[in-house]
């Protein structure tokens, strides 16, 4: 096609600019195909010329295939002209259940930049290690680094989730491109190896898991329910609360999303058990008992506390995963980002956390109220201690810290003490000493 355009007056030059641009903003956007020519016509409306040719789908499929090509031609070069790449991929699904490999490439441009670059989405002919690794030699095809001499030549690492299929030892895609790459550094992604580290953590403490639970039935009362929804609005307003929206959960950025749940359902507490209360009360009788349910767990002081404690556990580790997630993130500042996260909870045990310290000034110990809201507990304080002090006890807290930095403990230990990653702390300027020491 852009053989085609260099043939073009300035006219029509200027019309295929135009149609590219609407036709990337399609894809950057994950819109429908459909949505093209109807975008075409709006910008017609406000008075554009793009004439008659490509405006349908089939158009905007060949624009954005253009615009592929291109890309992956300026990644070819790129990754040319540099000494060495790494590989990363994900499985997915898409719309038909049809099972997709998403391929990355990592590389340092011409100015020593990081730079992760999407290659392909590639349909595989089947989910096993065979079938994924074909997959992603078809989608480095795409940029020419497919061949068996070049990967030899100039893959140096690759990045998967942590399933047998990825990472097996016996016959995992790591593995079977080990046997072409014998040099291979294979890494589990340390975003995953975190997510897994805190479910540990969960199943270690039941009623931690418990609270979990009861955030995500909340957010699925809601988020699947538009007149739920805005009767929760309307009686936020009568009750001068502000309200944050109950969105999805999201099972991909998961501490991210839990995070932002549990700060969701703190900020929204008493207008959410007031509007629960009525359902329970004149709901929809297949609402009643499930309503009933949830007041009776969350309308106490040890969830409610919990609730303070999980919002400061999950936003540490949320923060951790974010910086794990960085474009620029390189396998020196995982140790680095770790220590600082471990300092932080540790912190936690040695003082109360921020959000459970503001529970203990916004609970009215007297009249056993928590933002208007009265709360129960069948737990029973020791030595006439108050209660927000005494349930649940610090030390339920310190454990699950400490539960959860053995289990991050163990699924880093190869970046600590296990070569050849163990071996990149040489590379840490933070770690030499300064002059004065020398």
């Amino acid at each position: 096609m852009f053989k085609v355009m260099k043939k073009m007056d300035s006219k029509q030059i200027a019309r295929m600019r135009i149609l590219f641009r609407t036709a990337y903003f399609v894809a950057k956007e994950g819109l429908s195909f459909s949505k093209f020519p109807q975008l075409c016509s709006l910008q017609a409306c406000n008075g554009l010329d793009l004439g008659s040719t490509y405006i349908n789908d089939k158009g905007a499929a060949t624009f954005i295939k253009a615009i592929g090509q291109h890309m992956n031609t300026e990644i070819q070069s790129e990754v040319e002209n540099s000494d060495y790449f790494s590989v990363m991929s994900d499985g997915s699904t898409d719309v038909a259940h049809l099972e997709q490999e998403l391929i990355y490439i990592r590389y340092l441009d011409g100015n020593a930049t990081v730079r992760n670059k999407f290659v392909s989405i590639v349909e595989l002919d089947d989910a096993t290690a065979v079938g994924i690794q074909k997959g992603i030699h078809s989608g480095l095809s795409e940029i020419g680094q497919e061949t068996k001499e070049i990967r030899a030549a100039k893959m140096v690492s690759v990045c998967f989730d942590g399933a047998s299929v990825m990472m097996g030892a016996k016959g995992g895609v790591a593995t079977l491109e080990k046997k072409d790459v014998p040099r291979l550094v294979e890494i589990h992604c340390v975003a995953h190896r975190l997510e897994l580290a805190v479910l540990d953590a969960l199943k270690s403490n039941s009623y931690l898991k418990e609270v979990e639970d009861i955030i995500e039935e909340v957010y699925k009362l809601y988020h699947y329910s538009p007149k739920k929804r805005r009767e929760l609005k309307e009686l936020s307003t009568v009750m001068d609360e502000a309200l944050s929206q109950y969105g999805s959960i999201s099972t991909i950025r998961w501490l991210a999303s839990r995070s932002q749940a549990a700060e969701t359902l703190l900020k929204n507490f008493p207008a959410t058990i007031t509007h629960m209360e009525q359902m329970a009360e004149i709901g929809k009788a297949t609402e009643k008992p499930k309503c009933k349910g949830l007041l009776k767990k969350m309308k106490t002081v040890k969830f409610v506390k919990y609730l303070h404690f999980v919002l400061d556990f999950t936003k540490q580790l949320s923060i951790l995963s974010q910086q794990f997630q960085k474009e620029d993130s390189l396998i020196i500042d995982v140790m680095e980002e770790l220590e600082t996260v471990t300092l932080h909870l540790t912190e936690f045990k040695l003082a109360s956390s921020p959000k459970v310290r503001e529970f203990k000034n916004s609970y009215d110990e007297e009249h056993k109220t928590y933002r208007g809201i009265t709360l129960s507990d069948t737990q029973q304080p020791h030595r006439n201690e108050p209660l927000a002090e005494a349930v649940p006890t610090s030390s339920e807290f310190c454990k699950i810290i400490d539960d959860t930095l053995e289990y991050i403990g163990k699924r880093f230990e190869n970046f600590s003490r296990t070569t050849p990653l163990s071996n990149f702390k040489a590379l840490d300027l933070r770690q030499w000493p300064s002059f004065s020491e020398l």
